[in-house]
This record gives structure tokens, sequence and C-alpha cells, in this order.
């Protein structure tokens, strides 16, 4: 669910409900920083701001100012094992809740052991342990984690996350909505994964 205006939303799931709030966002002033870096390679300098279609034409060949413009999000009990697939990106920072006993507050270990049953405790939480986590990322990174983790080949949780975190992007940034995408759609309907879904027909 996302409401109007809202820089937050909230995905319902098998193992409750996470809250994903885009807490940064590319404004006027970045989108002149990746102009900027753009022109310098052509050794110009900026006399005006960049155009919503020259955003789009540079975002479109993701080259690389535009890892100037940045993105960061924020999550509110996102299931443990799906924050480490955020976190594999490499061009991405996560800094993700402990479960450590020592590191973890009396509320939370509360919310653990009515999840879980009374006698958990963080050291031994089930990997879907609700946790929090930062997520910064990049207009190029971004990209490359929806070109992963919208594919069906992603787990199913993990796709509810993208498609909430990409509703959040597109709102701020128009320009995106063409491209994120799973990466089938971006090779024009053809399948490079060792185990296609079916969708498309795979590279043998």
């Amino acid at each position: 669910m996302i409401l109007d205006n809202a820089p937050y939303l909230y995905v319902d799931h098998k193992y409750g409900t996470t809250k994903i709030t885009l807490i940064e966002a590319p404004g006027p002033d970045d989108w002149m920083g990746v102009y900027r870096r753009a022109l310098i390679c052509q050794n110009q300098h900026p006399v005006h701001e960049p155009s919503s279609e020259w955003i789009a034409r540079i975002l479109r060949a993701r080259h690389s100012p535009i890892r100037k413009a940045c993105y960061s999000f924020e999550f509110e009990d996102i299931p443990s094992n799906t924050s480490t697939h955020l976190a594999r990106h490499k061009h991405a920072d996560a800094y993700v809740g402990s479960l450590r006993v020592d590191r973890i507050t009396p509320e939370y270990l509360k919310k653990l052991m009515k999840s879980f049953g009374k006698n958990i405790d963080g050291d031994s939480a089930p990997r879907v342990s609700p946790t929090s986590m930062i997520y910064d990322t990049n207009a190029e990174e971004i990209q490359v984690f929806m070109n992963k983790r919208l594919c069906y080949q992603a787990s199913e949780l993990t796709r509810l996350i993208a498609e909430g975190m990409k509703r959040l992007v597109i709102r701020e940034t128009p320009e995106m909505k063409s491209l994120l995408i799973p990466m089938c759609e971006r090779c024009g309907g053809i399948c490079y994964e060792m185990k296609p879904c079916g969708r498309w027909k795979g590279i043998v």
C-alpha cells in the first residue's frame, strides 16, 4: 500500500508487514551534479539545468555520472534473509540491524518472542526474523538491482520488496519508469539466467 504524497509504503507478506521509506532521493542539485560530470568528460561546463529528456537518456545509457544521483531507503521489519539479498549488490551499502543478543533492545527481543516463542533469542532467531536496515544506492545500481530482483528467479518476498522500492523511486524520478525492469525485458525478451523461469526463451 502506498499513500498519496507519502515517502513510504507498506508491503504485506506471509511473515508480516515491511515498511519502506525513501529517505533520500536526487533533487535538482544532484541532477546538476550528474550533468556537470557528464559534460566535463567533453571538456565542457553546464550553462543551464539538465532537461528531463536528457536525464532520461543518460539514465538509459547508464553512463557513470549517474552514480552521483543517490537513493536511500529505510526498512522496518524486513525479514533478515531478505536483507541479505539487498546487501549483495556491490555498488550499494546496507546497514542492517543486528540480531546479536548484546545488541538488540528488550523491545525487539519481545517482538521476536511474540513471533517465534518465549525461548527465542537473537542468536537462535529464524532467518525470517524482522530487522531494520538503511540501504544506500545510486541511479546506476538501482537499475542493476531491479534487473536481478524483479526477475522471477528471485525469491517472491524479495520481488515484493523490489516492487515497493520501484514505486517510490518512480514517483521521485519519473524518468526511471521504463528502466526498473527485469533483465529479460532489458535484453529484449532474451533470458540469460542459468535456469530460466519460462517467461522468455533462454540461451542454450
